[in-house]
Formats: C-alpha cells, sequence, structure tokens
C-alpha cells in the first residue's frame, strides 16, 4: 500500500528506516484515504483525532475572520504535516479549514495510538514520541516566525520579511513559494490587488524579480 511513498521523508518518522517504519502499522493505526481537488478534507469547528500526512499532492489550510475574509495559515506539501496542533490539543476542535488543492492521498494517524507505546514496537514508539515533541516544537518556531510577518507595519515590509523567510531557509537568492498570488494575499491578510501593485513598484525599485511564484532578491 505505501510502496510508492518515501515514508522516511515525514517528520513523525525521522530516524526509522522502512521496516522498522512498517513495523508500526498495527499498532498506530495507519490508515490511507484519496482527495479530489477542492474537497474539504478538514472543516472549520470539526473534531480532530488525528494527524495527518500528505503522500502525494498538496493541501491548503485556511480560516475566516469575522468579517468572512479567507486568511491562508499555511500550503501543506508532499510529506508535510498537517492538523497535528489541534489533535494533540485538548478539545481537539479544529479552527480552520483543510482543503486538497490538488488531488491528494493522504496518511491519517489516530493522535490516541501514537501516543501509546506497545510492546511489539516499543523502541520504534519511543522514537515516535519523541519526534512529536520536536514536531510541537518546530511548530512554535513556524508561528513565531509568521508572527513576525504579520506585524510588520508595511505591505512592502511583509511581503521582504516573508520572502526572505524562504530565502533563509533554502540559503539561496532564488525562491520559489508553495503560494499563487491569491494565496500568497491570504497569507499576508492583504488585498490581492495591493499585492500586485506593490511587486511591480518592488520590482522596478530593484528589490526583487520574479515570474509567477519564484522570485529572486536582488538586495
Amino acid at each position: 500500500m505505501f510502496d510508492n511513498y518515501d515514508l522516511s521523508r515525514i517528520v513523525l518518522f525521522d530516524g526509522l528506516d522502512t521496516d522498522e517504519i512498517k513495523t508500526l502499522w498495527s499498532c498506530i493505526d495507519a490508515k490511507v484515504k484519496k482527495y479530489k481537488k477542492n474537497d474539504i478534507i478538514i472543516f472549520e469547528g470539526e473534531i480532530i483525532g488525528s494527524i495527518g500526512a500528505v503522500l502525494s499532492g498538496s493541501v491548503q489550510v485556511s480560516r475566516t475572520d469575522i468579517d468572512g475574509n479567507r486568511l491562508v495559515v499555511a500550503s501543506i506539501q508532499q510529506y508535510d504535516l498537517f492538523a497535528e496542533t489541534y489533535a494533540l490539543s485538548k478539545n481537539h476542535e479544529s479552527p480552520v479549514m483543510v482543503c486538497a488543492t490538488e488531488d491528494s492521498v493522504v496518511l491519517w494517524l489516530d493522535v490516541s495510538r501514537l501516543l501509546t507505546t506497545c510492546s511489539s514496537a516499543c523502541i520504534f514508539h519511543r522514537r515516535l514520541i519523541q519526534n512529536i515533541i520536536e514536531l510541537l516544537a518546530n511548530k512554535n518556531v513556524y508561528l513565531s516566525k509568521k508572527l513576525d510577518i504579520l506585524s510588520k507595519r508595511t505591505l512592502r515590509e511583509k511581503i521582504l520579511q516573508f520572502l526572505h523567510s524562504y530565502s533563509t531557509s533554502s540559503k539561496e537568492r532564488i525562491i520559489t513559494i508553495p503560494y499563487n498570488r491569491l494565496a500568497m494575499a491570504d497569507y499576508l491578510g492583504v488585498d490581492r490587488s495591493a499585492l500586485s501593485r506593490e511587486l511591480s513598484k518592488m520590482k522596478a525599485d530593484g528589490l526583487i524579480d520574479y515570474h509567477k511564484n519564484t522570485f529572486i532578491l536582488r538586495n
């Protein structure tokens, strides 16, 4: 069932080889589900008891504010996780919506089974729990970076901070972001037209160059 995927690239399974991961299947109750493009995977307010891992395709996490505006929280690519924070929280209620942005395959891992060790795969399960702790720590770092972006006063400052966050992680001045213009505007919490105008001005000022979702940082 999983032969077409490199499960070791999923952060939860870091430090485990393919055979060790397969040993865990019986105790973590792993399930696979397919979704069509635009299918809603998780609704806002839905009770979540499992962590999702994208095996193929991509999904987008978004939420709606009190004025009805959509804000993109994250774009989840192949082998990335989603819903882990809400599944591991006390009330398990999702404040976000998760939607497939293309035909996708998702691996679902039951949280109650993940956190309960078993005798048959004890050493591997301990590693799994350690990875969950590291995952939550990294999520806090990600949210801190996003807060830093959104706290900038001007749109130009937000864009530069956003692009530099990808540049820092990839250590490249040529970067490709996992967002189109609408999704990027939603992520930054700004109007799409205003974003396009500011990007054009920044290009004219020699700060950046771009084609679709690939950017070059000039300065």
